[in-house]
């Protein structure tokens, strides 16, 4: 609201959209003041006449015929006459006639399409967004900010407009009671840099979340199983967390979800070391319920350049075929066959490479020597060798 009212004998205005609506989520939390300086644009239905010249030239682009008695029944259906459900309505015809020689849309037709494919169309997205965003409405997890910068991510001018105004702010509010948390699956900071925007959020303090102490994940462990009812030995729990490699919460839980799932059936519900040697390498490595797993693979190829993706992904695998971890000059070479030998990495690709896979949770680096670069958890360095070794 500060920046709009800056902003206000300027050119520049702002436009916020969204399927939720802005005033029912504020008002609900008494924070209408904050936007009652906007002035809501409703789009309104097309006009009859507007609807029934839509009608007409969508049909003619697909070849149907259709009387304008007959797109006024259409219409009378829908209710309201939007465009996006008028082009639903004929897309259906349009499917409904491809072997018809006449392509002649009776009413006849239009009551059958509509009750049987329009209503119920498993294509029909607007459909499925109305049922899907109403728990989504109802629990606020729209992230306006977040959708904002991922739908700039191919603009850079865009992009960093944003970082800078976003700093502006921080700025402008240093000495409030306002601070700003900034969290990512992808780190920030490898993101700024490789686009040359490192000074947008360099006032920012980096905040690394350490894995648990070896106390602490064998009390989470001890807490979990006695919630679901297993029984499981310290020296057990220590074989559990020497799989695991980094005592991570979300690793842990995912690991107990495993156990308690394979004894189900099992009375005594004793958890063995030979039980979670098999649950580890049979589900936990391999689990299709494991997000972290299928996320870690999938959002490489979003956080690198398509040129940096390939020596990402050698380097990785080499690591991982590595019990000890990999040296400096080790690593460099696998990256180097990745690429083509016209084009070998450079210093800073390289640079830029390893510090997105220590940033981002693939990789870590021994702080004693030999310093070299190894995985940051078992479970990812083992998921590598089923999936590419």
């Amino acid at each position: 609201r500060v920046w709009r009212q800056q902003t206000v004998n300027s050119s520049i205005r702002f436009l916020v959209t969204g399927s939720i609506g802005l005033d029912s989520v504020v008002h609900r939390h008494r924070l209408a003041d904050t936007v009652n300086d906007f002035r809501t644009i409703e789009l309104p239905p097309l006009t009859e006449p507007e609807a029934l010249d839509l009608v007409s030239a969508l049909a003619s682009e697909v070849s149907l015929t259709i009387s304008e008695a007959t797109a006024k029944h259409l219409l009378n259906r829908l209710g309201n006459a939007y465009p996006y459900f008028i082009q639903i309505f004929l897309d259906e015809l349009d499917n409904a006639l491809p072997q018809s020689p006449e392509r002649l849309v009776t009413t006849e037709l239009v009551d059958k399409i509509y009750r049987e494919r329009v209503v119920i169309s498993s294509g029909n997205e607007y459909l499925k967004h109305m049922w899907t965003r109403l728990k989504d409405a109802l629990s606020e997890r729209e992230y306006p900010a977040a959708l904002a910068i991922s739908a700039a991510r191919e603009d850079r001018d865009q992009c960093e407009a944003l970082l800078r105004w976003f700093r502006v702010w921080r700025q402008q509010t240093v000495n409030s009671s306002i601070r700003f948390l900034v969290t990512g699956s992808i780190g920030l900071d490898s993101v700024v840099r490789r686009h040359g925007l490192a000074d947008t959020v360099n006032d920012f303090r980096t905040i690394e979340l350490p894995p648990l102490t070896e106390p602490e994940a064998l009390e989470l462990i001890s807490a979990l199983a006695g919630e679901i009812s297993l029984t499981i030995s310290e020296a057990t729990a220590r074989h559990l967390l020497n799989r695991l490699g980094n005592a991570y919460p979300y690793f842990i839980q995912i690991f107990l979800d495993e156990l308690d799932n394979a004894l189900s059936q099992s009375p005594e519900r004793l958890v063995t070391t030979e039980l979670v040697d098999q649950i580890y390498r049979e589900r936990v490595v391999i689990s299709n319920g494991n997000e972290y797993l299928k996320h870690m693979w999938t959002r490489l190829k979003d956080a690198l350049p398509e040129r940096e993706y390939p020596a990402a992904l050698a380097i990785l695998k080499s690591i991982a075929r590595s019990d000890d971890g990999l040296s400096r000059s080790e690593i460099e070479e696998a990256a180097r066959i990745a690429l083509p030998s016209t084009a070998p990495p450079s210093e800073d690709e390289l640079e830029s490479i390893l510090n997105l896979l220590k940033h981002d949770g693939y990789l870590q680096q021994e702080t004693e020597a030999p310093f070299h670069t190894r995985y940051f958890t078992n479970l990812l360095r083992d998921n590598c060798l089923r999936r590419y070794a």
